[in-house]
């Protein structure tokens, strides 16, 4: 799965990474963000974070849930049984595109201010 780095809101370009999406051990929320952890090379564990922004702390949390449940849908697809990916799965395509898949939303903001970064570590 390819993942665009987005900081402030914005895909910067020519920064995305790639991960290997078999190696999913977990997604989980927290109060801002979504944390993917997966296997890199080797053994070595690996992280890529979603932050989000939203209008008060519960829609904060909603849309890191929001995150959490899409990642975790998209791993089923790809994984599932009945996957059947032929190629690089792009995760945010843009950043409109990435709100109306996931749902996120910032109500006391602008269009497309919930997703403010994704960072792998």
């Amino acid at each position: 799965m390819n993942i665009q780095k987005v900081t402030t809101d914005a895909i910067v370009p020519n920064t995305s990474f790639c991960i290997d999406v078999s190696t999913t051990l977990k997604v989980v929320t927290a109060a801002t963000t979504s944390v993917l952890t997966f296997n890199a090379a080797g053994a070595a564990l690996a992280t890529v974070t979603f932050t989000v922004d939203g209008a008060d702390t519960a829609e904060k949390l909603l849309n890191a849930q929001k995150i959490t449940t899409y990642l975790n849908k998209v791993i089923a697809q790809i994984m599932g049984p009945n996957g059947n990916q032929k190629g690089v799965y792009e995760l945010i395509p843009s950043i409109a595109e990435f709100h109306t898949a996931t749902g996120i939303v910032h109500t006391g903001g602008t269009a497309n201010t919930a997703l403010i970064t994704t960072a792998i570590g």
